[in-house]
């Protein structure tokens, strides 16, 4: 399994994203995706390395070398029509938001949880390391 599709499980797993592996793929070509998934990866405790490291593990510019010389991108041409790079920007665009969205549904919930008094049955039944950390 490629480093890429690990990558792409664990957002899978996590539910911080939810396409296909195609259109992941697609989407981290473009360096300005790779940068939002590695703020995400690591303001959630996923990744806890560098970004240049990032980069270098998750980055798809081996598949760009392995490319044969005869092939589109070879030539520097994209195989994308103007619509689909639209497209794939909103993509981003949309992602971005929902994970700032999900972002700040638990900043809430973790506030209001700290509002609401604990039952006595929820104190006793509450791990001690989880009343230490709140």
């Amino acid at each position: 399994m490629e480093e890429i599709e690990k990558l792409y499980n664990v957002l899978i797993d996590k539910k911080l994203y939810s396409k296909s592996l195609e259109e992941f793929e697609e989407q981290f070509s473009d360096p300005e995706y790779v940068d939002k998934v590695y703020n995400v990866v690591t303001d959630k405790k996923l990744y806890s390395k560098d970004k240049e490291t990032f980069n270098n593990q998750y980055s798809s510019k081996k598949k760009i070398e392995d490319e044969p010389m005869d092939s589109p991108l070879a030539d520097g041409g994209s195989d994308l029509s103007e619509d689909q790079e639209l497209q794939t920007g909103r993509e981003i665009d949309t992602l971005s938001i929902q994970i700032a969205n999900l972002e700040n549904q638990i900043k809430e919930d973790i506030e209001e949880q700290k509002k609401t008094p604990m039952t006595t049955e929820e104190i006793i039944t509450t791990p001690l390391w989880k009343l230490l950390r709140c």
